[in-house]
């Protein structure tokens, strides 16, 4: 019995050895595992401190500025954005993750680029034989008229297209269209846009020979913000104030100049994995800029420079500079951040 007993211990240890050893292979196995996470991880509720965000599978701006293959450039590594303050001849250049979380509401373009230790004096190289194309990503009160104006006038003086509205260019809000004008207007190199440029489920073909720069401005937050409520006055007085009013009421973001979605920092974070499927998919060549919007007339002299690509007449003009006397109640601008500026921080 004493022998049945030992025989009977020492099978259920040999069985116990291959159980640790098979789960010693099932746990190799599953730490070995690539895990994915949603592009955009939704953001979590502030009051729950027991939700943690998952990192983005893809940074938004991973694959960004990279050459097409066969067609080497000295331009950066990749996933940059590239910023340029013209006035201060400072040029330099980040991942988008790390641009998103500086620029808070209390951020200056002077306060990005005091915490950069890498700033270069160069813009990327474009290959000899590719079509500069340039996309002046307009946004209200960012100098949006003056551009909407110099891209319309110039479709017409280039293209000989005559625009179907008397201030904004054609295609100024449709990507796929805007896209088409680009192909059959080769004799410009300046578009206006204020939408996406290439929108998810857009079937916009492979441009060929093409470097495009996507042109971004920036202005402190809280300062758009006050210049937009002021907008909104000037516009329709103190009945258009009260609409405004009543859709935040509901935090419905509606209105033409004071809407959180048209921040360029919310359009950049919609557009950059839109344009990063084109430069991984079909191999296109996109640089990501981002300027303060008041230095865009000499960016665009810095552009001419580097690439030999003509000025856009009208960039220097200023429109609203004589506004009226008078602006919104400042509770309509304290509703728009109770609705909206929490989420600044939250972009990816």
């Amino acid at each position: 019995m004493a022998s049945f007993e030992l025989a009977a211990l020492c099978l259920l240890v040999a069985f116990a050895i291959v159980g640790v050893h098979m789960d010693q292979r099932r746990i190799r196995r599953i730490s070995s595992r690539r895990i994915t996470y949603p592009l955009f991880a939704m953001a979590a509720d502030d009051d729950d401190p027991t939700v943690t965000l998952p990192p983005p599978r893809h940074d938004p701006n991973s694959r960004m500025d990279r050459p097409r293959s066969g067609n080497a450039t000295s331009s950066s590594p990749s996933s940059l954005i590239r910023i340029v303050q013209p006035s201060a001849n400072r040029y330099t250049a980040l991942p988008w993750r790390d641009l998103a979380s500086m620029w808070n509401r209390n951020a200056t373009i002077d306060d990005i680029l005091a915490r950069v230790s890498n700033e270069s004096s160069l813009l990327p190289s474009v290959p000899p034989n590719d079509r500069v194309v340039i996309v002046l990503h307009s946004t209200p009160k960012m100098g949006s008229m003056t551009l909407r104006i110099a891209c319309r006038n110039s479709l017409i003086t280039n293209c000989g297209r005559l625009s179907r509205n008397r201030v904004e260019p054609d295609g100024f809000r449709d990507g796929s269209e805007l896209a088409g004008i680009m192909r059959r207007c080769n004799s410009t190199h300046h578009f206006c846009l204020g939408r996406e440029m290439f929108p998810m489920g857009s079937e916009i073909s492979r441009f060929e020979s093409t470097s495009f720069f996507h042109l971004y401005p920036f202005r402190n937050y809280d300062a758009w913000a006050i210049s937009a409520l002021k907008q909104v006055f000037d516009r329709g007085g103190v009945e258009n104030c009260e609409k405004v009013d009543a859709s935040l009421d509901d935090c419905r973001d509606m209105r033409p100049e004071l809407s959180f979605s048209k921040y360029p920092k919310m359009r950049m974070s919609i557009a950059l994995p839109q344009v990063m499927r084109r430069v991984d998919e079909m191999g296109e060549t996109h640089h990501i800029v981002l300027y303060p919007y008041d230095e865009i007339d000499a960016l665009l002299s810095v552009f001419g420079e580097i690439y030999h690509v003509p000025l856009l007449p009208g960039s220097a003009e200023s429109y609203h500079s004589e506004r009226p006397e008078g602006t919104c109640n400042d509770s309509i601008l304290d509703k728009f951040h109770m609705c909206f500026t929490h989420k600044l921080d939250k972009l990816p």
